[in-house]
């Protein structure tokens, strides 16, 4: 049996090409601009480092702080700390002019220059340096100040076990009111030390203080709370006439090597104070 098949004709114009879909994209920048997500992320981040960084410039600061100041903190503590330090570095002078006090500025292996008054050790050109051991040493006063008015004295002994007291300060960073002891030997009483304050200044050369000073503190230091030595006390009026009023010369007086006369050469000395 024959099938008649169906022949379905469909001419070309009938035949629509398929849809193109056309989209425009905007044009693109070598660098994407960041979207709102990654500034965050950048602001976040750079927020952060700051942060650290503060963070640890302050334990850095503190910790220079701490170990710095922490001897220093408390009166009680800065005194207790100068009592220990004076035995190798303040001694008693003993001249035909009685008993006064020096302490060593300089030291150069067993070579020791010591700072004192000029009226300690009057005109000898010896005294005798007794240590805190009872040992006793010569002493060679080498030089003077050109100014006769001004009361200081340099020393040179030769011992072992000493050493410098502490560092020279500059007059002009001393401040009325800054905490300062007095060391020496009042009235023969060994290794005394007395407390107080920088009262004023007098006369671009004195400390006044109320640090109590007595005959035999003459030579010795005047320590500030930061262990500088800010004066040798010199004078004190006598308590009839007022109290706590005690005055000391400039330490750094020393520094200025123009103003002094050596009787030897003590250069190397000299270039060890410290300042």
């Amino acid at each position: 049996m024959n099938s008649n098949k169906s022949k379905i004709t469909i001419q070309k114009d009938d035949l629509a090409a398929e849809p193109v879909l056309r989209v425009e994209l905007p044009e693109l920048s070598a660098e994407p601009s960041p979207t709102p997500t990654t500034q965050t992320h950048r602001v976040r981040s750079r927020q952060r480092y700051i942060t650290i960084a503060l963070a640890v410039l302050l334990l850095l600061l503190l910790g220079i702080f701490f170990l710095t100041w922490r001897p220093w903190l408390s009166n009680e503590q800065w005194t207790e700390r100068l009592a220990t330090s004076v035995d190798r570095s303040v001694i008693r002078i003993e001249s035909d002019d009685g008993v006064g006090t020096g302490f060593i500025v300089a030291s150069r292996g067993n070579e020791h220059l010591v700072l004192t008054n000029r009226h300690v050790v009057g005109t000898s050109p010896y005294v005798r340096a007794v240590l805190r051991s009872n040992i006793s040493v010569r002493a060679i006063v080498v030089g003077f100040p050109n100014n006769k008015d001004v009361d200081l004295a340099l020393l040179r002994i030769n011992s072992r076990g000493l050493q410098p007291l502490g560092r020279i300060a500059v007059f002009s960073s001393v401040r009325p009111g800054a905490e300062v002891s007095a060391v020496g030997h009042p009235l023969g009483l060994d290794y005394t030390i007395t407390d107080g304050i920088v009262s004023a200044k007098r006369e671009g050369l004195f400390l006044q203080t109320t640090a109590a000073i007595s005959p035999g503190n003459s030579g010795g230091p005047l320590v500030r709370r930061d262990g500088a030595v800010v004066g040798v006390n010199t004078m004190v009026v006598l308590p009839e006439f007022g109290q706590s009023l005690g005055f000391a010369i400039r330490a750094d007086y020393l520094l200025d090597h123009s103003r002094w006369q050596f009787v030897s050469d003590v250069t190397d000395l000299l270039d060890r104070v410290k300042r």
